[in-house]
């Protein structure tokens, strides 16, 4: 029995060590895996402009930095006196509230991550219903290995190398988790793989 440990994921890792897999008798499992949340759901500066829709009045903007948001914390930087966000725990859905005698423009791609298809570039005063769920956790994260032998092991009906997969709810940029996987999750190893396994 060998037990693997990898760190450095960025960069290939030979083993010092030749698995002899000849007999075809050998099979690999993940143990366990660490990750951190190391990507962003708002890829860009995105502007959000607000003011009343009266001659002359002051127009305000806010501009949500790149990063990785969750709802709430996307609401602190949205919510003002012209605009308010809920979200409905059953459906998933957001509610935008444009207060009266308001309008405000929120950039695309923040609306999309609240369920928003597209819309007029300005919103005047009223209520909105997203026409998806807010799309913040939809992340999962697949392990694969390409000495896996991949004839029995299929990923949405399609032969695959992967040898695990797990969700990801990190809504935190550099939050840590640990995921550890049952004994009995192991994949057969190809035939031939009597050489360093590379990651």
């Amino acid at each position: 029995m060998y037990n693997i440990i990898i760190t450095d994921i960025k960069h290939p890792v030979i083993l010092q060590e030749y698995i002899d897999n000849t007999d075809s008798t050998r099979v690999i499992g993940l143990k366990s895996l660490t990750y951190w949340a190391g990507w962003y759901n708002v890829l860009q500066d995105a502007p959000c402009v607000w003011g009343a829709i009266t001659q002359g009045a002051k127009i305000n903007t806010v501009t949500i930095p790149a990063g990785l948001y969750s709802f709430d914390r996307l609401s602190v930087f949205l919510s003002n006196d012209a605009l308010s966000l809920s979200v409905n725990k059953t459906n998933g859905k957001c509610t935008l509230t444009v207060a009266d005698g308001y309008e405000v423009n929120i950039a695309g791609p923040i609306l999309r991550l609240l369920g928003f298809d597209l819309y007029p570039d300005w919103l005047g005063s009223g209520s909105y219903t997203s026409d998806n769920p807010v799309d913040f956790a939809t992340k999962a994260l697949f392990i694969y290995l390409k000495q896996v032998n991949s004839s029995g092991n299929l990923l949405n009906g399609s032969i695959s190398n992967i040898i695990g997969s797990i969700p990801v709810s990190k809504t935190t940029f550099g939050d840590f988790d640990t995921v550890t996987f049952p004994k009995s999750y192991v994949q057969e190893i190809t035939e031939w793989n009597h050489r360093p396994i590379r990651n």
